[in-house]
């Protein structure tokens, strides 16, 4: 009888855990699922030709997809993940509407955004963050979400993502994932 009442009890637990991870926007990687930011086609976008994309604005088909910091703020960014999960920043298309995604190494930031012909960029949304409390100094974190949220026009130069400020000073520079 001893046993019963303990397997039942364990049947209760194992079933209260899969609910809760049902509600979860998040794979167990960590990273965001589909359902959050979801690409705009099925197919994976392709590598960029450097030759094809000098000094142009990007649609949002070229901007589909992840794209890994190699410096921030004239700082060489070489992680390219922390604890475990992948350092990056993403567009796609969301529940909502097309926009942005970017993980500064402890709260993902996501916010809708337009981008026009001319490469102008703006978060047309206030950002939403996960908001989880993060030991370790702030000024250790990458600065991957103030790049893109500081970012008014979006470049690419040959294999390189480019954003620039309203002064067009570059807060980011990021390849292909």
């Amino acid at each position: 009888m001893r046993l019963t009442a303990l397997w039942s009890k364990c049947l209760v637990c194992l079933a209260a855990l899969l609910v809760l991870s049902a509600c979860s926007d998040r794979r167990p990687d960590n990273r965001p699922s589909a359902t959050t930011l979801d690409s705009d086609d099925s197919a994976a976008p392709r590598p960029i030709e450097p030759a094809q994309v000098e000094g142009r604005a990007p649609t949002r088909k070229d901007l589909r997809g992840a794209w890994r910091p190699v410096s921030l703020f004239g700082v060489k960014e070489t992680r390219t993940a922390i604890h475990g999960t992948p350092l990056d920043l993403r567009f796609g298309r969301q529940a909502e509407g097309w926009g942005w995604i970017a993980y500064d190494g402890c709260n993902w930031t996501s916010a809708f955004a337009r981008i026009d012909k001319t490469g102008r960029f703006k978060s047309v949304s206030e950002p939403a963050s996960t908001m989880r409390g993060c030991s370790g100094s702030k000024k250790k974190r990458p600065r991957n979400v103030e790049a893109v949220q500081g970012a008014k026009r979006i470049e690419l130069r040959g294999p390189l993502l480019v954003l620039l400020d309203p002064r067009n000073e570059v807060t980011g520079e990021y390849v292909r994932s």
